[in-house]
């Protein structure tokens, strides 16, 4: 389940997911999706950026209390990756 704070949920440390130019960007592609479009970018963001598993992006957003499984990460990392790289240029 997702947790009703979601919305100020804490990446890393110092880090506070918020509305950004990235998600505007990605927003329109993660319509329909079971998860919120800041839950899908941070774990993307955590599996690119740190080198991380899938399993271990799966570790994380659960210890947010978000209920994910590392195949889910893996097809957001498949689907999203080429969307942040786009709004990241």
């Amino acid at each position: 389940m997702i947790d009703s704070g979601l919305a100020g949920m804490v990446g890393l440390p110092g880090e506070v997911v918020v509305s950004s130019p990235v998600l505007v960007g990605v927003g329109v592609g993660v319509r329909g999706f079971r998860f919120p479009p800041e839950v899908i970018v941070l774990a993307v963001r955590w599996y690119l950026r740190f080198d991380l598993s899938y399993r271990d992006v799966e570790e994380l957003v659960v210890e947010r209390g978000v209920e994910a499984d590392h195949a889910t990460v893996h097809r957001w990392a498949q689907r999203f990756t080429p969307l942040l790289a786009d709004a990241a240029r």
